[in-house]
């Protein structure tokens, strides 16, 4: 009985530590510099409340309020749009999910309300 009770207490342990360790590789993506995996043309630099996604070569930007809520979870309000071709707009709302990490690699679903949905795999440089 009191084997049982050590290895359930090792478990749990076990998980909790696991837990915590996912979380933090998730905190990791909440501030940098990072560009998309299918687009090295743009650099995104994320601040605490604010996503800056700019094309150097062809001067196209766009300015995002972040709000983060939870680890996993965001939102991006477009606050300035600069030469920026497509659907989102000034005021626009991007609903975000990180749906897993590995290594300097998170991988997003987000969803817009004019633009749709779809997926990405953001990588932190710095």
């Amino acid at each position: 009985m009191i084997r049982i009770t050590i290895i359930a207490t090792l478990v749990f342990i076990a998980n909790i530590s696991m837990a915590k360790a996912q979380t933090n590789e998730y905190k990791k993506f909440r501030t940098g510099k990072f560009k998309y995996e299918n687009n090295d043309d743009f650099i995104i630099k994320r601040t605490k409340r604010k996503q800056i996604e700019y094309n150097p070569k062809t001067k196209e930007k766009v300015v995002m309020r972040i709000k983060w809520k939870s680890d996993k979870e965001y939102t991006l309000k477009s606050t300035r749009i600069k030469n920026m071709p497509g659907c989102l707009k000034k005021g626009d709302v991007i609903f975000t999910v990180i749906t897993s990490v590995s290594g300097n690699k998170s991988y997003c679903s987000f969803s817009t309300k004019n633009c749709g949905e779809g997926e990405s795999v953001i990588i932190k440089i710095e």
